[in-house]
């Protein structure tokens, strides 16, 4: 007759729903549409961006993979004219992709 630790081994790797955890995060995952910026919205996200250094702590709003993403961390590169990026730490986000920046803290 098996011991105990040799019984509880067996049940161990059993999982009678295997992948069913995986698809409960699918689905509570909800899928939206990147929002448009008004006007307004777009010429003040500009101006804040314009205003970005690097070594700024910043945190961003910006889309990505059919969901909204907030990024806090300190602005390692901003690119402006070729990519178009701005780094935060090893993030690299396409400024087409965000909505939002607040200055959080400079570091001079």
């Amino acid at each position: 007759m098996p011991n105990k630790v040799d019984r509880a081994k067996l049940f161990l790797s059993f999982d009678a729903l295997k992948g069913f955890q995986e698809y409960l995060r699918q689905q509570e995952k909800v899928v939206v549409k990147c929002r448009q910026l008004s006007e307004d919205e777009y010429a003040q996200l500009e101006w804040k961006i314009h205003m970005i250094k690097p070594n700024d702590i910043i945190t961003v709003i910006y889309f990505a993979d059919e969901e909204y993403i907030k990024v806090c961390g300190m602005v390692a590169k901003i690119d402006l004219i070729n990519h178009k990026t701005i780094q935060i730490v090893n993030k690299i986000i396409p400024i087409k992709n965000i909505i939002d920046i607040e200055l959080t803290h400079e570091i001079e």
